[in-house]
């Protein structure tokens, strides 16, 4: 399977939003759209609806399709090329051993309309609705049935029954199947809105007596399809089975689109006799759910009027409609509801119906079998019966199609295969990019999965992946040892002096890009090594030769990583919109960005020279964060910081700006920038204390103070900051930034942090808090201030040391430059941990027989493959001042004494449960194994000893340095900074109940 929607990219994301229960369903900001909505609509047009992000973005290259061409494609077919693709390698499916094979293709859609106005000849394939099918014909050779159905809504379910009616046939063997809606155009909006079918509240609410029409969403959805006996006797990994599938019509009712409960009912309940299916073992039900007042009261009086011919059980059978987390995806509505209920079959979860509160007033629910689910729950037992589901999909042609899923239990336990200590895993990709990118992805997968059987790796990697250019093949014996290998290969993809370096039992190599390979005989004579080689240098091996019948069973791993090029055409409405108002637009983007590094740096515009590098102007991390917002609000959607570090020039950022975001910055968006007052982003609100930043846009309400941890810098509270409804300042170390001397020891940092916060709230109850050392640096704030009269309502603390565990340890020299490299680097990442292995200088990487001045060129060299953009003047004062901060703090020689009023403080503690300090990061910022002791030390228990008002909320992230940017506890973070600081009065029970839904 593969899928995509709004909010998830894969199988993996979209369960995700299932099982939390996500709405995904997002305004509508593009100006060109909005305008054209304003001119067109005689009434107001909802503005929500489920956008799929990174739908611009296609690997022409991969398909052999040129860029005119690419440009030219309707997003669908782009979308359905990849995601074919990409559902037969998790199918375990080499795709390029289908050639010449009767597959069949069958693809749902609704059709569509020219995206561009682009009259060239390949406009006539390129927005052709037939060519959803026949482009993956085409590209894989395929000799079967490739077919597009048109039944609106019901397409893609549609679809799925005419493939398994060839499948039993014995026309074809193997089915590709799905359904794709890509809105491209407002128009749709504005027609669909005419005919009165949106919600004009634009809220999805499946079964409510509130709904009043539907949410349309972008989706895609591709499954592979095989007769159950051929995938058992291939040993393929089977999601789940269809039990049974039909598709009838309504024929005449009260109006064309009006849906009729008798012919849905017909269709089931002939579904259910003809296969005899038992109903009660149907414990879910994946139903259309529109959420509008008419439809769904129909579509439960034919589920209801079916299933009573068969039970009289009650409310035994939970309901819900994805359509209220991503929006209706149309001729992809099928499809995704199918991958939705084979991902709880996985997970043994029914997840969650949202936005419902209180059922329809036509739609008897006391006497049914169904009722919706709102809670995640498990998914009982069907008395040792495998679980079943159904699915039912409308479409307002009429045409209706409903389906029963059925849960799979491997009919003989999968032994495994005896194979000899090491095996061989080959890896490969058109480019080194996606080859270095599959491996950081595959390592975090077996990371995240140790338990998997190796050989099954290995044959999934060998049996189930065409055999590409780039390639590395590694022999080993464990899954941890393939696992460190890989993030090996992915830390030095980047670095061509990495790649040079020798790694035992890992082969490197390209592949012959033209012409057949010549393929390896007699391969069971040859050593692991001299096979391993020949295949990295490009000759063909057919691996399933190895086994000879003995084959594992293939399982459902990562797939090929596809890169990331931006579209080359820009939409047609958008277009005319920009043409409207004169001017390049180029120049006012650039202007935008000078002006906005003029306000960052405090500089005059002049100065901001548009070839000069940004970190050569001052341009710091925080800096960074600032520029982002800025740009995220003018464009109204999400922007990587990493751009400002790939393209760190007014003219470089300008022209990726264009490339990437076209749609965001067009002329609309940047005239009503212009229009708008420009705020001051200034970073300190008093010259004095250039330690204390305002990190969000918030004045009214009492401030909130967060001091700095060990390194030094308040950027990672920046995600907490704006959060908050209130003004939130982070205290950074003085010496962090400019050129001040650092403040040695803690109870004289709090002294002169005293200052700074009172220099804009004279008087308390102060609000504090921090990060590690930035809990002590509260602790001792607390203490001082007490001890002057004045009162603290609350400290918070992020995963605090008890100081008296610390051992005083002398770093080195070269420590601390790895250290302070490292940092730097992982600014650009700070979000994405796991990306982390990826970006960061591994101790291994390095030389330590080299002097320290070397070490520093050798770091300095490695960081500048992994985009680290400051010059190397820059890096070495910042490794000073860095070095100077984090030995300036002494916290181990610090003595915590009591608090003069300890009684009248709320004290909040974050734990990290899993108690590690460093964890798999140790060797990217010590040389060294971690002396600290501060591993599993229960930290906590002195805090709860020096606050009588103590509360403790557990977080899981797996060390204690990634608790503010692994997504899990950030989350958690942000929920409690948005409730505790929300600038009104805590509610009775606040703590309570967040610790109780921490724990849950």
């Amino acid at each position: 399977m593969a899928c995509r929607c709004a909010g998830a990219a894969d199988p993996d994301e979209y369960w995700a939003l299932m099982r939390e229960g996500k709405d995904c369903i997002q305004g509508i900001e593009d100006p060109g759209w909005l305008d054209f909505f304003a001119a067109h609509s005689d009434k107001p047009v909802p503005l929500r609806y489920g956008r799929l992000q990174g739908k611009d973005y296609f690997d022409a290259a991969f398909f052999g399709i040129g860029p005119d061409e690419a440009a030219a494609m309707d997003f669908p077919q782009r979308v359905l090329l990849e995601d074919a693709y990409r559902a037969l390698e998790d199918a375990g499916i080499d795709p390029s051993s289908l050639q010449k094979q009767p597959v069949g293709i069958f693809i749902g859609s609704v059709g569509g309309g020219a995206r561009n106005a682009d009259l060239s000849s390949h406009s006539v394939l390129a927005t052709d609705t037939s060519v959803l099918s026949s482009r993956i014909a085409y590209f894989l050779d395929l000799k079967g049935p490739a077919l597009t159905v048109n039944t609106a809504c019901s397409s893609s379910l549609v679809a799925m029954d005419v493939a398994c009616r060839y499948l039993r046939s014995g026309d074809i063997d193997l089915a590709i199947v799905g359904g794709v809606t890509i809105y491209t155009d407002p128009r749709a909006f504005v027609m669909m809105n005419r005919a009165g079918m949106l919600s004009p509240t634009a809220n999805c609410r499946p079964f409510d007596d509130r709904a009043d029409g539907m949410v349309v969403g972008d989706g895609s959805g591709i499954l592979i399809l095989k007769r159950l006996g051929d995938a058992e006797r291939d040993m393929d990994p089977v999601h789940g089975v269809v039990a049974a599938i039909g598709t009838n019509q309504n024929g005449q009712t009260a109006g064309m689109t009006v849906p009729s409960y008798l012919s849905q009912s017909r269709l089931q309940s002939s579904l259910y006799r003809a296969h005899g299916i038992d109903v009660e073992d149907i414990r879910y039900v994946e139903t259309h759910g529109t959420a509008t007042k008419l439809g769904d009261p129909i579509e439960i009086d034919a589920l209801n009027h079916s299933f009573r011919q068969f039970t009289a059980k009650k409310h035994y059978c939970a309901i819900g409609s994805v359509k209220a987390n991503i929006g209706h995806t149309t001729a992809a509505s099928g499809v995704l509801s199918v991958i939705k209920v084979l991902l709880a079959f996985k997970h043994r979860l029914i997840p969650p119906s949202l936005n419902f509160e209180r059922a329809n007033e036509h739609i008897d629910f006391e006497n049914s079998p169904f009722q919706v689910n709102t809670v995640l729950r498990e998914w009982p037992d069907n008395a040792h019966k495998p679980r079943m589901a159904a699915v039912t999909s409308l479409g307002h042609s009429g045409t209706n199609a409903h389906l029963v899923l059925e849960e799979y239990r491997p009919v003989r336990a999968v032994s495994r295969i005896l194979r000899p200590a090491a095996v061989l895993v080959p890896l490969s990709a058109q480019t080194a990019a996606s080859l270095g990118e599959s491996a950081r992805r595959l390592a975090r997968f077996f990371r995240a999965n140790p338990t998997l059987d190796l050989n099954a790796v290995a044959y999934t990697l060998q049996a189930g992946r065409a055999q590409m250019r780039h390639r590395a093949i590694f022999l080993v014996e464990t899954l941890a040892e393939l696992a460190d290998r890989l993030e090996w290969l992915g830390r030095c993809d980047e670095s061509p002096s990495g790649r040079k370096e020798t790694i035992e039992r890992v082969w490197l190599g390209e592949g012959k890009p033209r012409g057949g390979a010549p393929s390896i005989a007699n391969l069971e004579s040859l050593p692991p090594a001299v096979l391993a080689e020949r295949w990295a240098g490009g000759e063909s091996v057919d691996w399933r030769s190895l086994y000879r019948g003995g084959e594992p069973r293939r399982l459902h791993l990562p797939g090929y990583v596809f890169a990331k090029t931006c579209d080359a055409g820009r939409p047609e409405i958008a277009t005319q919109a920009a043409a409207e108002h004169g001017l390049p637009r180029e120049d006012k983007l650039a202007r935008l960005l000078e002006n906005l590094l003029s306000e960052t740096l405090a500089c005059p515009v002049d100065g901001i020279e548009p070839d000069r590098n940004f970190f050569e102007l001052g341009l710091n991390s925080l800096g960074v964060v600032r520029i982002q917002k800025s740009l995220e609000n003018i464009a109204g959607r999400k922007i990587s910081s990493s751009i400002l570090f790939e393209y760190p020039t007014v003219e470089r950022l300008s022209a990726c700006l264009r490339e990437r975001y076209r749609d965001c910055f067009d002329e609309i968006s940047l005239a009503r920038h212009a229009a708008s007052p420009n705020r001051s982003s200034s970073l300190s609100p008093d010259a004095r204390f250039p330690e204390l930043i305002l990190l969000n846009d918030d004045r009214r309400g009492r401030p909130v103070f967060w001091f700095h941890g060990g390194l030094g810098g308040v950027h990672p509270y920046q995600v907490l900051a704006e959060a908050s409804a209130r003004p939130f300042y982070g205290i950074q170390a003085r010496g962090w930034m400019g050129e001040h001397d650092p403040i040695y020891g803690v109870p004289a940092m709090a002294s002169h942090y005293i200052e700074a916060m009172q220099s804009v709230q004279p008087k308390g109850p102060y609000d504090l808090g921090g990060y590690s050392l930035g809990g002590l640096l509260a602790y001792e704030v607390t203490r001082q201030l007490q001890a002057a009269g004045e009162t603290v309502a609350t400290v918070v603390m992020l995963d605090t040391f008890d100081t008296r565990k610390i051992k005083e340890v002398r770093q080195s020299r070269k420590d601390d430059l790895l250290q302070a490299v490292n940092i730097a680097l992982q600014t650009r990442v700070m979000q994405n941990p796991e990306a982390f292995s990826s970006i960061l200088i591994h101790r291994d990487e390095l030389d330590l027989s080299l002097d320290d001045e070397a070490c520093l060129q050798q770091l300095i060299g490695l960081a500048k493959t992994r985009g680290l953009p400051y010059t190397e003047e820059q890096m070495r004062g910042q490794i000073r001042k860095q070095s100077a901060v984090q030995s300036a703090h002494q916290a181990h020689l610090y003595d915590i004494l009591p608090l003069p009023d300890a009684g009248s403080v709320d004290c909040v503690y974050f734990r990290n449960r899993n108690g590690v300090y460093m964890g798999e990061l140790e060797p990217y910022f010590v040389l060294h194994a971690d002396e600290l002791g501060l591993d599993h030390a229960d930290h906590w228990r002195l805090w709860r000893t020096l606050f009588p008002k103590f509360s403790m909320i557990d977080v899981d992230a797996s060390n204690h340095l990634v608790l503010l940017a692994e997504p899990g506890p950030c989350e958690i973070l942000v929920e409690f900074c948005r409730g505790f600081y929300s600038g009104k009065d805590l509610a009775p029970g606040f703590l309570q109940d967040f610790q109780a839904e921490a724990r849950v």
